[in-house]
Order: C-alpha cells, then structure tokens, then sequence
C-alpha cells in the first residue's frame, strides 16, 4: 500500500503526511530519527533490506509516494511508531 492510498483509507490527504501535521516532511522525520538512533542510511539500509539508493531517495525526498511497507520497515528498525512520523 502507497502513503496516497492509506491517506484516501484514514481521510488526510497525502500531502498532509508527507509534509507531515507538525511542518517537517516524512523524509524530515525520519532523517531526525536516523539522528537520534545514530543509524545511518547503510546501516537502515541493511537492517531493513532496501537498497542503500532506495533509502537515500526516501530521505531525501526523491521518492514523492513510499509503500505504506516501506515505511513499517523503516518505523521498526528505528523503534518508532509509523504515526509519529506523520504528525
């Protein structure tokens, strides 16, 4: 499932979640939390089992549309709900 079709299922629309409720981007959030956790693109690369190119295009907001998966994978490598990173 693409963030545009979970946003039609939970009534946002898909730029309210990839620019996210509180101003930063997905990708923004994400990259903090990859700050946080001091994990960095390789690292959440091989722990998720994406490309290193893929991971680069999602944080730096190559990717207009990530797979609702995509993004789970990413939400439990960096123990983090998937949510906070659409606030």
């Amino acid at each position: 499932m693409t963030v545009a079709l979970f946003s039609d299922r939970i009534g946002v629309t898909k730029h309210q979640i990839v620019t996210g409720g509180g101003g930063m981007s997905l990708a923004a959030e994400i990259r903090a939390e990859m700050g946080r956790k001091n994990i960095r693109p390789a690292g959440l690369a091989r722990a998720t089992g994406m490309s290193k190119e893929k991971i680069s295009r999602i944080v730096t907001r190559e990717v207009q549309d990530i797979a609702l998966e995509d993004l789970e994978k990413i939400s439990e490598v960096l123990e983090t709900p998937t949510w906070e990173f659409m606030r």
